[in-house]
């Protein structure tokens, strides 16, 4: 496969805590050792070898960030991100690879990834096929939260033959008939107020306040705002829709799908997490425990062993 872009391939030794055999070198400038430890996300829990490739996929008139991870097992899982997040919201996810060939990756307007242009209407789903195409992966495990979800969705209903699997946490859901106000900001007085300002509003916003009682989760999401380009707030996003809403194409989904809502996630949330299992022909909820509206954060242990007993029984 030819890349438009490699800025890192290496190979990752395993790390004993004992030497310094564990050995990474560069990723974007950020990814170095110390000692016997490498300061770079959770390498320090990576013991396989493995392999990271990291590149940017010029697809349909923009430019996305992506990573694949590779170790020996074959099975192919993409994770998606949630609003004003990128693909390192993943990074406590990584020891996945023991079980599967993970891809992540940042979509357009977010992360690493080329902002939309304001006269050039986009779809994520059609990114996301797109990328695919360009990693020439044929069919693919999907993880998938919030606004992740919707476009996880979305893309499950355009071409069901692509997806073998998805499990998806606290899903949005296009043509969902929204209930609450509890995930709105407020941007009206978006240039008096300032950037910092209107970061701050989102981490406020009700939806987010059983998370943000969580400290990893508090800190996961202040690190995730502070990296946040904040273009939505000011810019004119023109991400389009199909019709129908992906909500009256729940049917024509034919790969098994896991929702997981927080025993505290919003109500909307709750709502949406049902109608996909009444929705979609193999659809199960699993509702966690203790946690809000970011499972994937605030419980990163028991939802990922959520996804491992869900994923790992899909052929």
């Amino acid at each position: 496969m030819a890349a438009a872009f490699h800025a890192h391939v290496a190979t990752l030794r395993p790390w004993d805590g004992r030497s310094s055999k564990y050995k990474c070198e560069l990723v974007n400038g950020s990814h170095r050792a110390s000692g016997t430890r490498c300061r770079f996300g959770s390498c320090v829990r990576q013991v396989w070898s493995m392999k990271v490739e990291t590149g940017v996929a010029n697809v349909n008139g923009t430019a996305l960030y992506y990573e694949v991870h590779s170790s020996r097992a074959k099975k192919p899982l993409l994770f998606l991100h949630a609003f004003a997040n990128d693909a390192r919201m993943w990074d406590d996810y990584l020891d996945l690879l023991k079980s599967f060939r993970l891809f992540r990756y940042d979509m357009r307007g977010f992360g690493r990834s080329e902002l939309p242009q304001v006269d050039q209407p986009y779809l994520h789903s059609e990114d996301l096929l797109a990328l695919l195409d360009y990693l020439q992966v044929e069919k693919v495990r999907l993880v998938a939260p919030s606004m992740g979800g919707a476009v996880a969705l979305e893309f499950a209903a355009d071409h069901p033959e692509r997806v073998a699997a998805m499990c998806l946490i606290s899903p949005s859901l296009y043509g969902h008939m929204w209930m609450t106000m509890d995930s709105i900001i407020d941007i009206s007085d978006v240039e008096e107020a300032g950037l910092d300002a209107l970061k701050e509003r989102f981490l406020q916003i009700k939806l987010l306040q059983p998370t943000m009682k969580n400290d990893h989760a508090r800190r996961a999401l202040q690190t995730a705002m502070d990296a946040y380009s904040g273009w939505h707030f000011h810019a004119n996003d023109p991400l389009t829709r199909k019709e129908p809403n992906t909500i009256e194409r729940l049917s024509e989904i034919r790969a098994p799908v896991l929702v997981i809502v927080g025993e505290h996630d919003g109500r909307d949330f709750q709502l949406i997490a049902d109608e996909i299992v009444a929705g979609a022909p193999d659809a199960r909820k699993y509702v966690m425990e203790g946690v809000g509206h970011c499972a994937s954060i605030e419980n990163v242990e028991a939802t990922k062993q959520a996804l491992l007993d869900f994923l790992t029984q899909v052929k």
